[in-house]
């Protein structure tokens, strides 16, 4: 039995689970299905998660009305079998994410992504379907036409700048697929509340959770407090936090600690090859709790931007000084609406989020060379 919630719960409760993606992804599975199964639904709503995101709209406009109407009417016209073989295809699929054949140049990016909010507002659909294939081994340079191979979850693109059609038959790909996927799952009517996932989820991770001695906990937690003062401008009360360190993991566990209070919560993963003497980050994360909790719609896209480029500077120094990485950055990228991506001289990449009014860092995540590189993280480059 497939137990299912809406797109805002689903967000939510990823963001109480302080764990590397692909953990969040197994662990959430595992969750919905109340075994150790594997659910598609929850790798593919990485892409554009439209069926929901519609769904969940407020319809207090007549805008927001006819936007619902006409993505309906247009979703509508799939057939069954239609509906059937996208799910299937979904479900086909092997890798983390989608991925392109070349990059997406910077005007195409734009280009796409607002056709995806005309897409989502019933403004703008393709004239036809992009052709999805099962495999697909050819030379990017013999492609005249965008083809998608729903396996291996690669957008095949020509060497041309793209047009909207085509870029419309991208957005197409995900839309109908997240779609097919929404009415596969209302077939069941058992919904899975936020609290039952949460502990679900906590139920599931102790079973991965050992004891750390106690004389590495100490150097843990100086470690963490220096990171945790130097990352929200070193005015930080640390009084206040409780602290739990545990070792994450079957195999190759990691070193974990997490320290929390009425309104913030920090959680720090360690590589696997990080000893209490040697420590490397993995993952930085800092949560606002309760009230203290803020909107992204709060900011403007102007103080994200500047709060970017300032993180730009600063973050590379705080990732020698207090993270243990000590490789050269050599590019910096704005990726999406808030997020500072940077490539290290290994190929790593870590994407960074920052408060747009404190500049204090709240999240940073790295994408081990080798492990993501289906994962396309690039954007406008701003060093």
């Amino acid at each position: 039995m497939v137990l299912t919630m809406d797109r805002k719960q689903f967000v939510k409760i990823m963001d109480n689970i302080e764990l590397q993606e692909d953990a969040k992804q197994d662990i959430l599975e595992k969750c919905m299905r109340g075994k150790r199964t594997t659910n598609k639904v929850f790798l593919y709503s990485k892409q554009i998660a439209a069926a929901c995101i519609v769904g969940g709209m407020l319809l207090t406009s007549v805008t927001a009305y006819a936007a619902v109407s006409a993505y309906q009417e247009y979703m509508s016209r799939m057939s069954v079998e239609e509906l059937e073989d996208r799910y299937t295809q979904i479900q086909s699929g092997t890798k983390e994410a989608d991925s392109f054949s070349r990059t997406l140049t910077q005007e195409e990016r734009a280009r796409l992504d607002a056709l995806k909010e005309a897409y989502q507002q019933g403004l703008r659909f393709p004239e036809e379907s992009m052709e999805c294939v099962n495999g697909m081994s050819v030379e990017t340079g013999e492609i005249k036409m965008p083809v998608y191979d729903y396996t291996d979850m690669i957008f095949y693109l020509p060497d041309r700048t793209l047009t909207d059609e085509e870029l419309l038959q991208v957005i197409d790909v995900w839309e109908k697929g997240n779609y097919s996927l929404a009415k596969v799952v209302e077939q069941d009517e058992d919904v899975l509340t936020e609290e039952d996932a949460l502990q679900r989820a906590e139920d599931f991770m102790a079973e991965y959770k050992h004891k750390i001695p106690q004389s590495d906990e100490e150097r843990l937690q100086f470690f963490a407090e220096e990171l945790i003062q130097r990352a929200s401008g070193g005015d930080f009360d640390l009084s206040a936090l409780s602290w739990e360190f545990v070792l994450y993991g079957e195999e190759n566990a990691k070193m974990w600690v997490t320290a929390e209070s009425d309104t913030d919560k920090y959680s720090i993963f360690f590589t696997e090859d990080s000893t209490p003497d040697k420590l490397t980050v993995l993952r930085y994360r800092h949560a606002l709790l309760g009230n203290a909790s803020a909107d992204d719609e709060d900011y403007s896209e102007e103080q994200y931007r500047q709060a970017i480029i300032k993180a730009a500077e600063q973050i590379p120094v705080l990732m020698t000084e207090n993270m243990g990485i000590h490789t050269e950055i050599t590019k910096a990228e704005i990726y999406g609406r808030h997020y500072l991506v940077l490539t290290d001289s290994e190929e790593n990449r870590y994407r960074i989020v920052v408060n747009p009014q404190t500049g204090d860092l709240h999240e940073f995540l790295t994408y081990e060379a080798g492990a993501y590189d289906d994962v396309d993280l690039s954007g406008e480059q701003i060093q």
